[in-house]
């Protein structure tokens, strides 16, 4: 199934994990119901005290990115509409800046799941908010960033924003080679850019990666 705006793959609950599926049985098993959920995956999230140490489960819809407890327990939501930027670290860091609030740190398991998740987050921002997302390559490991600001503000209020859910005959089906779009044509190089990984964004197999280590793209639903 796809999301009929956007066009992305959804994740059925059948090709996710079993104890995630569980955790988050208000999402994945609501009777009649299919959640937009674009990208589930396990990924190592920065402290603000700055130690690598906090595991999450990320989950992505067509509008927030959600980082939650694996117990299911929603720890921070991320409207995509709030990334200006994504910084994309050598050792598969990710950093979001979200001005509107505070940044976030994560890595993700392999390469295939950078490309799987920025494409996503580019369709996004290109589709639903008319604009495109800057993808800022970095050449070296995540070490601290002076643009990064990883404390929370004072006057910071969590956000609770559901999920979006769809009936059956909602969502439109696809052939499998259908189920992403192409991301938006990369921005101009800028200096610090990574070569090879904006090659790979500019690349048509990256815009097509169908595998992440929770999804099976051939139980998607219908």
């Amino acid at each position: 199934m796809r999301d009929p705006v956007t066009k992305l793959a959804i994740v059925d609950g059948s090709s996710v994990d079993p104890d995630v599926c569980r955790a988050f049985a208000d999402v994945f098993s609501v009777p009649d119901k299919l959640a937009i959920v674009h990208f589930v995956s396990l990924v190592t999230k920065k402290s603000r005290t700055g130690l690598f140490n906090d595991k999450r489960v990320l989950l992505v819809s067509d509008q927030c990115l959600y980082f939650c407890k694996e117990d299911g327990t929603r720890k921070r939501s991320v409207r995509i509409r709030d990334v200006s930027e994504v910084y994309c670290f050598t050792d598969g860091f990710l950093a979001l800046k979200v001005p509107a609030e505070y940044d976030v740190v994560f890595k993700l398991a392999n390469t295939a799941e950078i490309d799987y998740l920025l494409n996503i987050l580019r369709v996004i921002a290109d589709v639903c908010y008319g604009r495109p997302l800057g993808v800022v390559g970095q050449n070296g490991a995540y070490k601290g960033h002076p643009n990064i600001v990883l404390d929370r503000p004072d006057n910071y209020v969590p956000q609770a924003v559901p999920f979006t859910f769809l009936t059956a005959d909602e969502a439109t089906d696809g052939a499998l080679d259908e189920l992403l779009r192409p991301p938006p044509p990369p921005p101009p190089a800028r200096v610090g850019d990574n070569p090879p990984l904006a090659a790979a964004q500019a690349s048509s197999e990256a815009a097509m990666v169908l595998q992440h280590p929770l999804l099976d793209p051939h139980a998607l639903s219908g």
